[in-house]
């Protein structure tokens, strides 16, 4: 592995994140040597009201290509805090390929489908379709107070980026928002909370957290949770969260936290903060300013071919028909590497129009390599 990480702060149900989703699918596809975690944002705190939802979705949804449906709002719109409980819990239970998938799906199913993933029921049904995930353990584990602390600590790594973004290299401008009372538990007592009631602190210059929201409550062995390798114990030793648990009441001075979708690039020599809205060539840079060679995948003969025709005047389409690149074997080397993807990401991963992207998967479709998805996501068929 790369010695350059990304960190992923982002919430599944969060539009602006699902719309600026083809830098991350293009990120996880071209960076398979980098290690890229995903943390939670919390971007939907409270749930809105038919009319809140309807206006909030549909002034953010426009642009990037994302498919959205129209019944998305159609009874309110859930907060994420669930989802990202879920996500959270997948990381611990999987791994971190396993909190990608899940955050994935829920988006999916949220946003293509126009059914908001927020209760247990469904959170179990969208687990059970990630490979290494039992839907059942994620599901029981979504309101335990140990997922909460998950999700605390995630946002307290994000607070303390924020923290310090004065002495990091920012690129774009990274949206932000008041840290909100419930990233933390409500006693000192909890697993993986400091005495002042908030999530014990990751190191902002390392990005590992203090405390492993699996470790035993009673000071058993805390392993990295940076370093999710495999499944660990989450069972939910302290019994369901109370909603209305109101935390710590001694003085706190303003935290903020991300809105998703932003990009933490930690290297050697430093660390860069990225705002998604910056789009894939600011965080390819990002990635580049710490390992040049990072990425070089994308760079082929053929693809240079491509780009000659088009500085000569050559329209793209008719450049990427002429050009001798295999669009078809690297569709499926896309879908090799996510576990389903719209037409909007892979195009945005090959770097051709969405016209040849789409001939290219329904060819793919009919030679029996690809399937489409409910949601409208394309994914790899299983080679018998």
């Amino acid at each position: 592995m790369s010695d350059v990480s990304i960190t992923l702060f982002s919430d599944p149900l969060s539009i602006d994140a699902y719309r600026r989703r083809p830098t991350r699918s293009r990120a996880e596809y071209v960076f398979g040597d980098v290690d890229i975690t995903y943390r939670c944002a919390v971007s939907v705190p409270h749930s809105l009201d038919n009319t809140q939802s309807t206006a909030e979705i549909r002034s953010r949804s426009d642009g990037g290509g994302m498919p959205v449906d129209s019944s998305v709002t159609a009874d309110g719109f859930p907060s994420s805090w669930t989802a990202c409980e879920a996500v959270a819990t997948a990381r611990e239970l999987g791994g971190t390929d396993a909190a990608f998938a899940l955050a994935r799906e829920i988006a999916d199913r949220t946003f293509a489908a126009g059914q908001p993933t927020a209760t247990p029921e469904a959170i179990r049904e969208a687990a059970e379709v990630v490979p290494g995930l039992d839907g059942r353990s994620v599901a029981d584990a979504v309101g335990s107070r140990r997922a909460t602390a998950a999700v605390g600590r995630d946002l307290e790594l994000a607070r303390q980026t924020v923290a310090k973004l004065s002495a990091f290299d920012v690129r774009g401008t990274p949206g932000r928002e008041p840290l909100r009372p419930r990233s933390a538990l409500d006693s000192p007592e909890d697993d993986g909370v400091g005495a002042d009631g908030r999530a014990e602190a990751a190191d902002p210059e390392t990005g590992v957290d203090g405390a492993d929201p699996t470790a035993d409550v009673d000071g058993g062995d805390s392993q990295d949770v940076a370093n999710e390798d495999g499944p660990q114990d989450d069972s939910d030793e302290d019994g369901p969260r109370d909603d209305n648990a109101q935390v710590s009441n001694s003085p706190r001075t303003p935290d903020a936290v991300f809105t998703a979708p932003v990009y933490r690039v930690d290297g050697p020599s430093g660390t860069t903060v990225v705002d998604g809205a910056a789009g894939f060539d600011a965080l390819r840079d990002a990635v580049r300013k710490y390992d040049p060679d990072l990425g070089e995948t994308e760079q082929t003969t053929e693809t240079q071919s491509r780009n000659v025709m088009q500085q000569y005047g050559a329209a793209p389409m008719n450049a990427e028909s002429f050009s001798p690149e295999d669009h078809g074997e690297r569709a499926i080397d896309v879908l090799d590497s996510l576990p389903s993807a719209s037409t909007t990401e892979i195009s945005a991963c090959l770097d051709v129009t969405e016209e040849t992207c789409r001939i290219t998967l329904h060819r793919l479709k009919r030679e029996g390599d690809v399937r489409r998805l409910t949601t409208g996501a394309w994914t790899r068929v299983p080679e018998e």
